[in-house]
Formats: C-alpha cells, sequence, structure tokens
C-alpha cells in the first residue's frame, strides 16, 4: 500500500475523530452522540482492518465494546464516563498518528485505559473505613430490608470484587515471554494459523496483566475458535487448556497461565509449526519519533529513496483559528503595503521603487502560499455534508409513501470546516421541504403524468473563491397565489402590497411562515425556510429561490469559501464627500452620466440598459450624504455605475466620482447593530491609514 494513501487515511481518521470529539460536552453526550460516536470508530476500525493496521484494528474494536452499554436508551453518558471515554478518543487519534508502529499500544497509558472505565471510587477509601460503612450498613439494613437495597448492594460487591481482583492480576503477574505483535507469521502442515496464534497470545498477555477483569473484554467466541484451530493443526485434541479451565483459576492460581502458555507455545507451536518473528531490533530499540515505516512487509523490502511517511502533529483548532487570524492580518498589510507602493510611486526614484516592487513581488508569493497551506488545514470535502442525505431520504420516503432518487454531485468540492457544519442544518431543512411539500406520492404524479418515482438533485459547483450549491426537485412546484393568501392570512403582508412572483415566493422565508395544513415530525413547525436563510447570510451568502407551478423548485445557496477577512479588488468610488469601495467583480459597466436618460415610473427611477430596464439609485441620497462642492467648470463630474448581483439582478448607481482600484482586505462586521445592515457588508483600511465602507452588492433588491 502506498505511503500516500496511508496518509490519506490517517488524516482522514483524525478528522472523523475531531467530530466525534466535538459530540461530548461538559454536560455528556446525547443518545445520538453516542451513535455518532460509535460509528466512527467503526469507520475507523475497517480501515485499519483494510490497510493491515491489525494492532490499532483490535484495540478500536474494544473500544466500541466499550461504547455499547451507552447505546441503550435511559443510558446516559455524562459526567466523569464521558471525560473518560473523551481521553479514550484522543488515545485513538495518538495512536492513529503513529499507525505503523504497534509499540504504541504497549504503553500503560493504552494497556491501563479499558479498565480505567471500571468505576473503583472505593479505591480511594482505606479499607479500615469500608469496614466502619459495613458495620454502619448491618446496622441500618436488618435481613428482613435487604431485597429492597438488593441492587445497590451487588454494586457495591461487584466494585470489591474488581479491585480485588486487580489487586491479585498485579501482585501476581506472570511473564509472556512472546508478545503478539513480534510474530509475523505461523505455518503447521502449510495451515496458515498466524490470526489465530495473534489473538490467543494477546490474550494471554490480559489475562496476565488483568487476571479474570480482562474476560469482560476478551472476545471469547473467537478465542474458542482459534484455540480448536491450533488444537487441530497440532494434531493435539485435549492438549491445550481451554479457556473454561483459565477463567476459573487465573485468579486462585495465575501460574495457569504459564502452564497454558507453554502447552501452546512451548510444547505445541513452537515445535511443530514454522515460524517468521519480528526482527530483534524492534523488540528492544524504542520508536523512533517519526512514523518511518512503510506498510510494505520487510520480507518485501524498500528502496532507500523510498518517501518516508509524514509526522503528524495534533494541532488544537484554536491555535488554527489564531494562526488563520495572523495570516489576515499579513494579507491586509500586503494589500496595504501594495497601495501605498502606488500611491508613492510618483514621487520615488525610479531604481528605489524597482527595488520596492522587486521585494514585493516575493512577499505577494510568501503570503499567497501561507494562505494555501492554511485552507488545506482547514478544508474538508463537501461529502462531509453530503453523506448524510441518502439515509435521510431513504428515511422519510418510507414515513412519507414516496418514492425518491436522490443524485448528489460535486462532493469532492472541498470548504471551510466552520462552513461544512453550518451547511448541515439547512441541508437538512431543504430536504425535508422537499420530500414533504414538494414531490409528490406515487399515485398523485401517475395522475399528472410524471414517473412514479421522484427525482431530488443536490449539485455543489466552485467558481474562484464561492461555492454554489443548487437543490433541485421536479415536484408540484410552489403556487404564487396559494403563498400570498396563505401569508395575508398570517398578518405577514397587507392586501394592498404590490408584491412580484418573485417576492411572493421569497415570503416563505419569513419567520413563522409554513404551508403546512399540520404539524408533523417532518415539517410544519414554521422554522425550517427561516433557518435556511438566516444559516446562509450569516456566513455571507445568499438564497435564491426559483419554482415553476406543477414542474419543479430550484433552490440556490451562494456562499464565500472564505470567511472573515477576505481579500478583494475593489474600486473606490465617491458619493457627496464620502469615499466608498465596490467589488470590482460585480461591476458591469461605467458610463457618463451626460450619455444617458433616467425615466421615472410610480415613484420609482429606471435606466435604459440594453433592452431592459433597471432600477436607478443616487448612492448620495440612499446614504444622506451632504453633496459635493459644485467644480469651478460647473460641470456634473457624475458616473453611472450598473452593477450585478448574485442572482443576475442588475441596478444603476449614480455616484460622483470614480476614483481608482485598490487591493484590500474587506472584514465584515460582527456587532449586532451592524452585521445584519443590508447597505454594508464590511470595511477595509489602505496602506495611508483610511478606513473606508464597502458597499454590499451581493442582493441589489434590498437597495432598491
Amino acid at each position: 500500500m502506498s505511503n500516500e494513501i496511508l496518509k490519506e487515511f490517517i488524516q482522514e481518521g483524525l478528522t472523523t475523530l475531531d467530530e466525534a470529539i466535538d459530540k461530548i460536552s461538559p454536560d455528556g453526550c446525547s443518545l445520538a452522540g453516542v451513535n455518532a460516536i460509535f460509528r466512527a470508530l467503526h469507520t475507523l476500525k475497517g480501515g485499519c482492518g483494510f490497510l493491515g493496521i491489525t494492532h490499532l484494528a483490535n484495540f478500536v474494536h474494544k473500544f466500541e465494546g466499550i461504547l455499547k452499554k451507552w447505546q441503550k436508551p435511559g443510558a446516559n453518558l455524562c459526567g466523569e464516563d464521558g471525560q473518560k471515554i473523551l481521553k479514550g478518543l484522543r488515545l485513538v487519534q495518538e495512536a492513529l498518528v503513529k499507525a505503523t508502529d504497534p509499540s504504541v499500544l504497549e504503553q500503560d497509558e493504552y494497556k491501563n485505559y479499558f479498565y480505567s472505565l471500571r468505576p473503583t471510587n472505593l479505591e480511594r477509601i482505606s479499607l479500615s473505613r469500608v469496614g466502619e460503612l459495613l458495620d454502619d450498613m448491618k446496622k441500618e439494613v436488618g435481613p428482613d430490608k435487604e431485597g429492597f437495597f438488593l441492587e445497590e448492594i451487588s454494586i457495591v460487591v461487584n466494585q470489591l470484587e474488581q479491585i480485588l481482583t486487580r489487586i491479585r492480576a498485579t501482585t501476581q503477574k506472570v511473564s509472556i515471554p512472546l508478545k503478539s505483535q513480534n510474530l509475523e507469521k505461523v505455518l503447521i502442515s502449510g495451515y496458515d494459523i498466524t490470526e489465530s496464534c495473534r489473538r490467543t497470545l494477546a490474550a494471554f498477555e490480559e489475562v496476565s496483566d488483568r487476571g479474570k477483569v480482562a474476560f469482560e473484554y476478551l472476545d471469547r467466541k473467537t478465542l474458542d475458535e482459534d484455540l480448536a484451530d491450533i488444537g487441530k493443526a497440532l494434531n493435539k485434541d485435549g492438549f491445550l487448556l481451554t479457556w473454561d479451565i483459565i477463567y476459573d483459576l487465573c485468579d486462585i492460581s495465575p501460574e495457569i497461565i504459564g502452564e497454558a502458555f507453554r502447552r501452546f507455545w512451548t510444547e505445541g507451536v513452537a515445535v511443530s509449526g514454522e515460524i517468521e518473528l519480528a526482527p530483534e531490533a524492534q523488540e528492544t530499540e524504542a520508536p523512533q519519533p517519526q512514523a518511518d515505516n512503510s506498510l510494505v512487509s520487510p520480507k518485501e523490502g524498500t528502496d532507500s529513496d523510498t518517501e518516508s511517511i509524514e509526522e503528524y502533529v495534533r494541532v488544537s483548532s484554536a491555535v488554527i483559528k489564531r494562526l488563520s487570524d495572523h495570516a489576515g492580518d499579513l494579507v491586509a498589510d500586503r494589500n496595504s503595503l501594495e497601495n501605498l507602493i502606488a500611491e508613492l510611486s510618483p514621487i520615488i526614484p525610479s531604481r528605489y521603487l524597482r527595488y520596492l516592487k522587486d521585494n514585493y513581488t516575493g512577499l505577494d508569493k510568501h503570503v499567497n502560499g501561507v494562505e494555501q497551506e492554511l485552507g488545506r488545514l482547514s478544508n474538508r470535502q463537501l461529502n462531509d455534508v453530503f453523506n448524510r442525505l441518502p439515509g435521510m431520504v431513504d428515511k422519510l420516503c418510507v414515513d412519507l409513501g414516496k418514492r425518491v432518487s436522490l443524485k448528489v454531485s460535486g462532493g469532492e468540492i472541498e470548504a471551510p470546516r466552520e462552513l461544512l457544519r453550518a451547511l448541515g442544518d439547512p441541508l437538512v431543512h431543504i430536504v425535508r421541504n422537499s420530500l414533504d411539500h414538494g414531490l409528490e406520492t406515487p399515485e398523485e404524479r401517475i395522475r399528472v403524468g410524471k414517473t412514479a418515482e421522484g427525482r431530488l438533485v443536490v449539485t455543489a459547483l466552485r467558481n474562484d473563491d464561492r461555492l454554489t450549491i443548487t437543490i433541485q426537485d421536479d415536484g408540484r412546484g410552489i403556487d404564487p397565489e396559494a403563498v400570498k393568501q396563505k401569508a395575508l392570512s398570517q398578518g405577514l403582508i397587507g392586501p394592498d402590497d404590490g408584491l412580484s412572483d418573485s417576492a411572493i415566493l421569497n415570503l416563505i422565508f419569513l419567520p413563522g411562515f409554513s404551508m403546512a395544513k399540520k404539524v408533523t415530525d417532518v415539517s410544519g413547525r414554521g422554522v425550517g425556510m427561516d433557518v435556511v436563510r438566516s444559516v446562509i447570510e450569516s456566513k455571507g451568502g445568499r438564497v435564491h429561490l426559483d419554482s415553476r407551478l406543477g414542474e419543479d423548485v430550484t433552490l440556490e445557496l451562494t456562499l464565500p469559501l472564505k470567511e472573515a477577512q477576505r481579500t478583494q479588488d475593489v474600486l473606490l468610488i465617491q458619493a457627496g464627500v464620502q469615499t466608498f469601495g465596490v467589488g470590482y467583480l460585480r461591476l458591469k459597466e461605467i458610463i457618463d452620466i451626460n450619455r444617458v436618460s433616467i425615466h421615472s415610473f410610480k415613484g420609482g427611477r429606471f435606466f435604459q440598459y440594453g433592452d431592459q430596464l433597471i432600477p436607478y439609485i443616487n448612492l448620495s441620497d440612499l446614504f444622506f450624504l451632504e453633496a459635493e462642492k459644485p467644480q469651478k467648470t460647473g460641470q456634473d463630474a457624475g458616473r453611472i455605475m450598473v452593477v450585478e448581483d448574485e442572482q443576475k439582478n442588475h441596478i444603476a448607481c449614480k455616484v460622483d466620482r470614480v476614483l481608482r482600484k485598490v487591493k484590500v482586505v474587506v472584514t465584515p462586521f460582527t456587532h449586532d447593530f451592524l452585521k445584519d445592515n443590508p447597505l454594508i457588508m464590511g470595511s477595509a483600511v489602505l496602506g495611508t491609514g483610511e478606513p473606508y465602507l464597502i458597499i454590499d452588492f451581493r442582493d441589489v433588491t434590498k437597495l432598491v
């Protein structure tokens, strides 16, 4: 197996475990969270088995067994137990980082972990105090009342037995001279019993370390089958000690483990088998700090110039966040320097100017490299979100009696992890609405000439620094008139409001609005689509809805792939006495105001652009700005900017001056008073220190 595949598996596994860790809060973990952790471990175990990382697969398998008791309804994983499971997940992460080094699991922290999950509070009480408590209990609870406290007493007895067992096991430990991970191959008469021997040796080690307690975590059925296979290969029926005998005697007489090993290995496998052991160096040398092993067997050999497996380091997400903030500051400084060089270039001697520009070019290259590498650290594939959809659709189809074919594409596109987490709820709401409100039952579809099976398509596309996710169903569509009547009945609009079909459709995003006739487990509470819009817009995105009655509904989610600080090319313009910035990508055309005509209609003003009339606004009036003093020439220096938003809508804006193009870092507002402002998307500071507001043209309907 190639190093590249292993590296990718390790990174994927670390991310999966990160998401599992997120399920555990200081207050505990819900049943759904426990199930998610179990699925993460199960996925990791399967990958380890596929890649031949058997030692880690076995550890994770035991972990799964421990977790099962919290998968029962009513079994709450909270408090100290939750923190112990959290510790176990972090241990798995550390072992995964050094996946090719089996000796990691030989450390005491790993060997003692599963036994630390057992309740041992009584160990912290002196033996004399235990005796006093027992005497007090005998006085308070007579023989006639013991039945009422049987469950509590049994728990205490069980804990005492555990402590006693552990004390016996640690004081009377029998050493097993051969480690299971050092056993590479065992053949007897051509019969390969390697895995059976490894599991048997590992079980001997566990019982030697922990005594009878170990059997709570061992797979007895598999061990019995392994012992039968080994006995059959040796052709010595009845010679090997059974696990029943070892279980009964291991605490009373620990020497039974040594006897069982002697029969199994010294007088059995070692005499009759062809055995290959790992090199002696692997047993004696300390593991190197970097994981430089490969998955190629030592017998096959590796070239000296083979690429070694990279070392992985666990880094807190908070550290990455701070690093991203510093990188954003670095980008801002880079942009400021570029703008400053442009401003000072007329007065700087040419030889110094060339020197400055050469150094800036190198700085620009390195800053871009830092941005790209940080993106790789925090990005995940959209499949992390999309993979949840098929199961949900299947379940809803059963609940609603519908047949739906789901098609998903674009899952390989990468996006910031925080953005993916934010996308989860909106996608769930949209898909639930599509199945409940949009797609018809098979009988309804056949009656209107459609196929019995509905179609739901989820597509993701990336365009530069923006992500577009489209969700489309071929259901009944949305009836604008029905939406209007529902909104009127709920008092969300007035009877005299002149709304276009597009504006009426967007009413479904209002808080509390619902077209459902009754509240069900699927929908009807009036929160779904409101959540979609609020979450997407909080991430700097936009939602666009389109529908054809009786044919389909299409929802388009557009989001920036770089959150928080984002480098943009901005055109500086002047309106009145104030200077603003406009995103350069939004500009379609800049026209001299003396060459155009402005039309008025029903209280609005419009501009003839090509073959269409588009809304016209004066930015000075929009922001209530003081007009600029007239120029000496008496000529109007105004310009008209034609701007296009994310939904391809256009607007004409009158500005007093068009200044210059600059590269800046746009910082969104975070204060509650400003962050939801529909006119301004953020601010930027130029190299000379002047701050500017950046006008939000992502949805021009909010400006009209």
